[in-house]
Order: C-alpha cells, then structure tokens, then sequence
C-alpha cells in the first residue's frame, strides 16, 4: 500500500472494511466504476457509500489532505520554477526571452491575485471570529 493509502486507512478507522477498501480505492482511482473493482465492491454499493455522512466526510477529509500535500510538493518546486523563467529572460532567442517575460508576467499577476484573496479571507474569518465571540459572551458595542 502506498502511503496516502495507509494514512487514509487512520482517519476513517471507524468505517467498515469495505467502506475502507472503497475509500481507498475512490481515492486512488479516476472513475467510481474503477474504485468499485479495485475494492472488489459492486459499483452501487460504492455509490451508496457516497451517500452516508459519515463516509463522504472521511473522502472529503482525505482528498482535502492530498491536494494540501500535493500543493505542499509543488511549492517545494516554485523556487527552481522561478530560476527557469527568470533564465529564460536572458536566453539569445528573443522569442524565448519574449514567451519567458510574457509567462513570468501572467504567473506573478496571478500569484499576486492569490495573496490578496487569501488576505481577504483571513480577514473574513477574524471578523467572523470576533462577531462569533461577541455574540457568544454578548458583548455588542
């Protein structure tokens, strides 16, 4: 078992074997007709699964976790990424320094995009937080 498998095994402990291999395998497989084979289950049977509360929500959880980590891989590489680009600006071929600048241009623009939304939201939740506290110990100024 690879190790996403093992760890996604530790977090829904409290599902049935089934309900485990069937977890596993939604998660390790693009289609639920392929995840209900590799578990050995009926492909209504995994469907079904999808349906319980409590099964959905370990898939969420564990899907939620493998994006974090691959997102987490990723970003590992975003420093020799830059180095490629900021290379590229420099190459004799002045279509490749023009497809170089022109990439560097629209990935900074998002990157810079994607700061502020996450600023905004880290400043949502504060403010959540604060009205949640005022309304819990009833402090309304």
């Amino acid at each position: 078992m690879r190790g996403f498998e093992m760890e996604a095994l530790k977090t829904a402990e409290e599902l049935s074997p089934n309900k485990q291999r069937a977890l596993v395998a939604l998660l390790s497989t693009p289609k639920i007709v392929d995840a209900a084979a590799q578990a050995g289950l009926g492909e209504s049977t995994v469907r079904g699964y999808l349906q319980d509360p409590q099964f959905k929500q370990a898939y969420h959880e564990e899907r939620s976790r493998m994006l974090a980590e691959g997102v987490s891989r990723l970003q590992q590489g975003a420093v020799k990424a830059a180095d490629v680009f900021l290379a590229g600006l420099d190459d004799k071929d002045a279509e490749v320094r023009i497809r170089a600048a022109r990439s560097l241009w629209e990935f900074l623009g998002r990157g810079i995009e994607t700061e502020r939304k996450i600023r905004e939201q880290e400043e949502i939740l504060e403010r959540l937080e604060l009205l949640e506290e005022e309304r819990k110990y009833g402090h309304g100024y």
